[in-house]
């Protein structure tokens, strides 16, 4: 695909990306541009939802893609940290794909080809204005299957690319390296955290439970604040980023068990990581940009 592009006769500066389900703000590619006249090389654009209200999946989907922007993305940018492309509404400079081409071949290709940019001596930019209205899924089903490729696709990227970019983070004390390798380990983590907020949950509604002794490790005071936090934290990201509605508030309840299911979402993923066959994700809705926007 991008050959075809470098052989037309319009010769362009930078490429973006899409899903074909996608909707596109009226100030992307002004947005994009920005970051490209600065200097940027790579930039991913603010992945919103175009349907998030359709089910408590595409809900927890948003508040998920909500809070990753604010407390993820933004930050590593001030930060002079990588991004982490998403797969769709990311803009990359020509000369880049021809100096190191694209070949990325995991099921997450996006998240392979950021590896690649780090081992490169490149980084993703954001564009917090450039948004880009991704469909969530609909069912419980629909959304196990997808976020099963994500964990078969990391795990086959961790295993490719973890111990080079751990070299290159020690060898030239890259820090944008360092960070892309942690992020790579981030789902063997996941799980631990994961049992481990369960293990709090129980101690919280049974104080007494004598199979959990993690109240020992900290006063209780600690834990209580470490819990409120915990619920708190979203909501408030959210309100910044302007989508706190009764409705969201209703999807912070479940939001929880949205983040439980990844543990053997994870677990599975890793355990099949071998298996390249692609899992298709159903897209159905009919909404426009204008919808959205006026929205």
């Amino acid at each position: 695909m991008f050959e075809k592009i470098y052989n037309m006769g319009e010769k362009y500066d930078a490429i973006s990306v899409f899903d074909a389900d996608n909707l596109v703000s009226s100030n992307y590619l002004l947005e994009m541009n920005k970051q490209l006249c600065k200097g940027h090389k790579v930039v991913q654009g603010y992945i919103d939802s175009k349907n998030p209200f359709d089910s408590w999946i595409t809900l927890s989907y948003s508040i998920a893609f909500w809070l990753s922007n604010r407390i993820f993305q933004l930050p590593r940018y001030y930060l002079g940290l990588s991004c982490g492309l998403c797969g769709t509404g990311f803009c990359i400079d020509v000369n880049v794909l021809k100096e190191i081409g694209w070949g990325a071949t995991c099921l997450t290709e996006d998240l392979e080809f950021t590896m690649k940019l780090a081992l490169n001596n490149y980084k993703v930019a954001w564009s917090h204005n450039a948004v880009v209205y991704d469909e969530k899924p609909i069912t419980l089903k629909q959304s196990w299957n997808q976020r099963k490729r994500w964990m078969q696709g990391h795990a086959d990227c961790a295993s490719r690319y973890l111990g080079p970019l751990f070299r290159k983070a020690f060898r030239e004390r890259d820090l944008i390296a360092f960070d892309c390798a942690v992020y790579l380990f981030q789902p063997i983590r996941l799980v631990f955290i994961g049992l481990i907020t369960i293990m709090m949950w129980i101690q919280t509604v049974y104080p007494e439970s004598p199979f959990y002794n993690l109240k020992y490790v900290f006063p209780t005071e600690v834990w209580t604040v470490f819990v409120t936090l915990q619920f708190l934290y979203g909501p408030l990201i959210v309100l910044s980023e302007k989508k706190f509605n009764l409705k969201v508030l209703y999807g912070f309840l479940i939001y929880p068990f949205y983040c439980i299911t990844w543990i053997p979402i994870t677990i599975q993923g890793f355990m099949s990581k071998n298996n390249k066959d692609w899992s298709h994700t159903q897209h159905s809705r009919k909404i426009s940009i204008s919808d959205l926007e006026k929205a």
